[in-house]
């Protein structure tokens, strides 16, 4: 059962950086904040339409708003700045730059998270997590030097 859900986690993150590079492309023509914009509409559509299939509504997501901690709805305003800030990142610099730099903020937020939750963090995660910035930077700087040469 855990294979599925790599896998499942595996889809997602590649269904990220498709989503990521799209709206960088309605970004170009319409600029980042309406790209934004159009983004969550349509995502809080989509989410709408599927409540109502599923469930046949969404009374009960109401309600739960009222008990939820509000800053638990800071992942709304998170949403808007992930969608913002990829527009204007991924026209800038390689989209395989892009996706590592941001598994790298979400590498590092992730080790802190846990820290703050009291979970170990292991020897080998943070070796890990250096070695990709290694590598990250090393392929950053091979890019400009090829670049360079041509």
């Amino acid at each position: 059962m855990e294979i599925l859900f790599v896998l499942a986690a595996f889809i997602a993150g590649g269904c990220i950086i498709i989503s990521s590079t799209l709206n960088a492309q309605m970004a170009k023509r319409v600029g980042a904040y309406k790209s934004a914009l159009i983004n969550n509409v349509l995502a809080a559509f989509t989410a709408l339409i599927i409540l109502i299939i599923l469930y046949g509504g969404f009374s009960r997501e109401v309600a739960a708003l009222k008990i939820a901690p509000l800053w638990s709805l800071a992942g709304g305003l998170l949403a808007v700045a992930i969608v913002v800030g990829s527009n204007i990142i991924i026209p800038k610099i390689p989209v395989v730059h892009t996706v590592l730099f941001i598994f790298s903020g979400q590498f590092l937020i992730g080790i802190l998270i846990d820290a703050i939750n009291n979970i170990p963090i292991s020897y080998g995660k943070v070796v890990g997590f250096l070695c990709i910035i290694a590598g990250l930077l090393y392929n950053v700087y091979v890019d400009k030097a090829e670049s360079k040469a041509i």
